[in-house]
């Protein structure tokens, strides 16, 4: 009997040493698209003089030029360049996790100094090159392993799956305000859903 109790006791804490033992399975491993981005500050990101929380609705809304005489459509979220991907997945099958936000950024250019007019180049992809770990408790610990001008850019600061297909993105980012033409930090969360393809 109590050799049999002992055995029960060996197969219950080995049962228990590979259950804690197995990683969390990896959902994550997909493209994303940014359905929503807002910002604790508001700003004007396309020059027609407004300021919006809506961080998402200024980069799509068309930009006007210097002499407000044009716009310009600039930002497309559902463009392939600004779709984050999360590796492994089902076409990129790479051991190593590693994400790609590709979050859009403001190339700003102005005219000569004694004339001081501010204009929108492009969007430019930024926040690429993270790994990640995830938790046991499932969460997810974010890596970033390239180096890039945080004081022009900003951080990414945390990743939360909010179910199997979408997740919330954290950013202290560097932004143009076109209403004080000036750049300033804005706090933004940013919801990606996950593309079918």
């Amino acid at each position: 009997m109590k050799n049999l109790i002992l055995l029960l006791l060996v197969s219950l804490v080995l049962q228990s040493c590979f259950s804690n033992s197995n990683p969390p399975i990896n959902t994550l491993g997909g493209w994303y698209t940014l359905t929503s981005v807002s910002s604790d500050t508001p700003v004007d990101l396309n020059n027609d003089g407004v300021r919006s929380a809506d961080f998402l609705k200024e980069l799509t809304a068309r930009y006007y030029t210097p002499t407000q005489s044009t716009s310009l459509s600039m930002f497309t979220p559902t463009g392939s360049l600004y779709n984050a991907e999360i590796r492994p997945h089902t076409s990129n099958q790479t051991t190593y996790p590693s994400i790609d936000f590709n979050f859009p950024h403001q190339s700003i250019d102005s005219t000569s100094l004694a004339n001081r007019t501010y204009f929108l180049h492009f969007y430019q992809p930024v926040f690429e090159g993270f790994t990640y770990e995830i938790q046991k408790d499932r969460s997810i610990k974010l890596i970033d392993k390239l180096p890039t001008n945080k004081e022009k850019i900003g951080t990414v600061t945390h990743l939360e799956r909010i179910n199997s297909n979408s997740f919330e993105l954290t950013i202290d980012k560097k932004v143009f305000d076109f209403a004080d033409k000036r750049w300033k930090t804005a706090h933004l969360k940013a919801i990606y859903l996950r593309k079918a393809f």
